[in-house]
This record gives C-alpha cells, structure tokens and sequence, in this order.
C-alpha cells in the first residue's frame, strides 16, 4: 500500500519552503536519531571528502511511540527549523486521536 502514512505526513511536513537534497538530509537525521537500525549495506564509491564508503546505515522511520519524547529543540538541533514545532504538533495530536490505527483508518474514508 505504498508509503506508511506517518512517514508520508512528516516527510510533507519537512518537505515545506524546502529543496530535495535538504528534506532528504532532514529525513536521514529524523530516520537515524529516532527510527530503528534495520541494516548496513555494502557499497562502493567514495564520499564527499574523497573517503571510500564500505557500507550504508538504514534506519526504520521513527513510530509515534519511538518520538514520544522528542523535544521541539531536538528536531530544531538537527536542522528541521520552524517545522520542528509541527512535527511536534501533529505527533501530540496523533497520539490523542489514536495513533497509527487512526492514520490508518483514514484510508478506509469515504470522501464527504
């Protein structure tokens, strides 16, 4: 069914007044701080600094459970900026309205 519904509101989110490369980097920092280690890749080429890279991190997106005690000045200290306190903002508000299963039953909607 595509992307997870949580990963798709917080990417928008970052995504504002925003170019590709720099909600990437957004999204790789949310990803390593509070997602899940899932795998390191082999992989070849070299980074910026002209170092070989052996491998490649991935990470889970973070769960409403994983961010529950993420701070606004967290989010601002890896580079999000104002979209910090949205983030924040919208995770309160999924909490109170139900979490994933909220999100979730949103597909199952009839448009009015």
């Amino acid at each position: 069914n595509g992307e997870h519904p949580l990963e798709c509101m917080f990417s928008f989110i970052c995504s504002s007044n925003n170019n590709i490369p720099r909600i990437a980097k957004m999204l790789s920092s949310f990803r390593e701080r509070y997602g899940t280690f899932m795998m390191d890749i082999p992989a070849r080429g070299e980074d910026n600094g002209g170092s070989s890279v052996s491998s490649l991190t991935v990470f889970s997106f973070p769960t409403l459970t994983s961010l529950a005690h993420a701070t606004e000045e967290e989010l601002r200290g890896m580079g999000l900026g104002y979209r910090a306190k949205f983030i924040i903002e919208t995770r309160n508000l999924l909490v109170e309205s139900g979490g994933d299963d909220f999100l979730l039953d949103l597909r199952t909607q009839r448009d009015a």
